[in-house]
């Protein structure tokens, strides 16, 4: 699952990040896109694992949701994370390998 937050089509930044998010979606049946302001924080309740691999971050409002309702969450080291997540580093750290172990514990319990 993909979550956009409520971007506006006014830069080709955003535009890029859009129209890349529907192409995957509709080229990957397990892949949804959740996008234009959609709350997300239902989706916590059940999800498996929030993933956040940000540049740049403030105290994000969507994370604190996810840990709120129990969601593991892997999340970039870019500012001061609350308490109880995985910290990766964009640049030196195997996400791949962060997520396995992260998805081997939920499932194997170890």
């Amino acid at each position: 699952m993909i979550g956009l937050s409520d971007v506006s089509r006014d830069s080709d930044y955003a535009n890029k990040i859009i129209d890349k998010a529907d192409y995957i979606s509709s080229n990957y049946e397990n892949i949804f896109v959740i996008k234009n302001g959609t709350d997300l924080w239902p989706i916590f309740n059940n999800g498996l694992i929030y993933f956040r691999p940000t540049l740049t971050d403030g105290d994000s409002i969507t994370l604190r949701e996810a840990i709120f309702f129990g969601c593991q969450s892997i999340v970039s080291d870019v500012v001061p994370r609350p308490h109880g997540v995985s910290l990766f580093n964009l640049k030196e750290d195997n996400v791949l390998n962060k997520l396995d172990d992260m998805l081997e514990k939920i499932y194997v319990g170890n």
